[in-house]
């Protein structure tokens, strides 16, 4: 059986200042300043469909749409870790190259279908600290103890942050604050442990943040 080998560069915008490792994921710095990861798929098949596929996508299409996804979630846990907010850009260079297309010819593969797909999306990082493993590590210990366990319900919030920030719309941009406010101050009280109404949250947490400066430092 023949391996359908697949090559992806992702280009990634603001860059880190320096190349790092992380999750498998390696952030290379280039000389021109951009930063880059790249990826390596195998198929068997020419056509093949991973069971992650949404539509017609082929499995390295899959591949890559799942590694953008993850590199965000990265850059999401650095937004929220640094505490300020930046435009980040995920560009998939090419659509996915397939890196032993000339050897597969000469065995008799026919490649029949048009290579045409390309992933291009456009996220909000915070930028700053640029130590991604510093950046982990603060997600495995807990956030200080104080919000185990609540680390998908805080990238929810963040990522409605992000979308915010991108919406051109005035009016659609307060929606999708506002949407994540909510559902920050149901956080915020769950995180504190005491079972309140939805307007008592809501006050718990304007009477929190008023009253207690090192707050932020603790949630």
């Amino acid at each position: 059986m023949h391996k359908f080998i697949w090559h992806a560069t992702f280009i990634i915008a603001p860059s880190l200042r320096e190349s790092e490792i992380l999750n498998g994921y390696q952030f290379e710095l280039q000389k021109d300043g951009t930063m880059t990861v790249e990826r390596t798929y195998e198929t068997s098949s020419f056509d093949e469909a991973h069971p992650q596929g949404r539509g017609s996508e082929y499995a390295e299409e899959t591949l890559a749409r799942l590694d953008a996804q993850a590199i965000r979630e990265i850059m999401l846990k650095r937004m929220i870790y640094q505490k300020n907010f930046f435009a980040l850009s995920i560009r998939l260079k090419t659509h996915p190259e397939l890196t032993n297309r000339q050897a597969l010819i000469k065995a008799g593969v026919i490649l029949q279908r048009p290579l045409c797909w390309a992933h291009d999306a456009s996220w909000t990082v915070l930028d700053g600290e640029d130590s991604l493993a510093n950046i982990q590590s603060y997600w495995e210990d807990g956030f200080k103890k104080t919000s185990k366990d609540q680390q998908a319900e805080l990238l929810r919030i963040a990522d409605w942050i992000e979308r915010s920030y991108l919406e051109q719309d005035e009016i659609k941009s307060f929606i999708l604050t506002w949407i994540a406010f909510n559902g920050f101050y149901s956080l915020f009280s769950d995180i504190d442990g005491k079972t309140r109404s939805d307007a008592d949250k809501f006050e718990f947490l304007i009477q929190e943040l008023v009253s207690t400066p090192d707050a932020k430092k603790n949630y």
